[in-house]
């Protein structure tokens, strides 16, 4: 099986969008990317935009080439209902969170306006359910948590994680648990028994303002202790909200140190073997090295 991580924070923007290959079909997760509206009280530096198109065009291109789409919940950087939607959606399998059940109201406004753009532009989709589900393609098998929470409470909804194995070999999408693997995660995680992890990470970059820090450590500690546990696993891809921190490694240093003694760590930028590219972290440092005109 085959994993390419198209876009990320790691990357220059928000997102988590992934390609797998497998068994003969080809899947997309989460075909989304966006900018932080605001960081250090500025908006996206024109060379975030410049690589938000980049990405887009990307996941774009890798859409119109997958069998089937996933998206896991209704973030703007995990899909988009506004743009190139025939490219990314027309003839394909679609697997999305349940629009209506375990969800709250913006992403229940942002699933619908979804749906009622494939009616408007008549675009041919096959939509699935997908929240627990289980899906065996005869080589490629694909199966979905139950809802869980997007961190640790439901204030902003609930996500679907999204595993993948193909020859005795499985891959596990955890979308934005935020790393605070409670026993519904943990469950699923322990059942799934993954040789490849893509984790979300915490909202570090909030944590003296809006997150506390018990939170925090609750994200970094049960995170070690699972894979600790996990014999199945030989690599870690950390990315998305713990890549807006520009001191990042130090929350992995202080709480996966003794997982790093055993298996690989790394962000998609080091698992694809580039250049770290965290705009948003450094957008302060953008605006002054490349200072922005009246005319944008």
């Amino acid at each position: 099986m085959n994993v390419k991580f198209l876009a990320a924070d790691s990357l220059g923007v928000r997102s988590m969008a992934t390609y797998v290959e497998g068994g003969g079909y080809k899947v997309f997760i989460d075909p989304g990317v966006a900018l932080g509206p605001r960081r250090y009280g500025l908006p996206p530096h024109p060379i975030e935009r410049e690589a938000m198109e980049e990405a887009w065009n990307r996941v774009v291109d890798y859409a119109e080439k997958a069998d089937i789409i996933i998206i896991t919940h209704y973030h703007f950087d995990h899909f988009s209902p506004k743009r190139d939607l025939d490219r990314v959606f027309s003839g394909k399998v679609l697997y999305m969170k349940d629009p209506d059940n375990n969800i709250n109201p913006s992403q229940i406004r942002r699933s619908h306006f979804l749906l009622h753009r494939f009616e408007d532009e008549g675009i041919d989709v096959d939509i699935n359910i997908c929240d627990g589900a289980e899906v065996d393609l005869g080589g490629l098998y694909i199966r979905f948590s139950p809802p869980v929470k997007h961190g640790p409470d439901s204030r902003l909804g609930y996500v679907i994680m999204v595993y993948l194995e193909y020859g005795g070999w499985g891959f596990l999408y955890s979308s934005d648990v935020e790393s605070y693997i409670d026993e519904d995660v943990s469950r699923f995680v322990r059942e799934v028994g993954p040789n490849l992890i893509y984790v979300d990470g915490p909202l570090t970059y909030l944590s003296e303002s809006k997150i506390p820090r018990e939170v925090i450590d609750f994200s970094g500690f049960s995170l070690a202790g699972l894979i600790r546990d996990l014999d199945s696993v030989s690599k870690l891809v950390i990315d998305h909200h713990l890549l807006r921190d520009r001191d990042y490694r130090g929350w992995i240093d202080k709480y996966l140190f003794r997982v790093k003694e055993s298996i690989d760590v790394v962000s998609v930028a080091e698992y694809m073997g580039v250049k770290l590219n965290q705009l948003e972290a450094y957008r302060d440092m953008l605006y002054s090295e490349y200072p922005v005109g009246d005319d944008g």
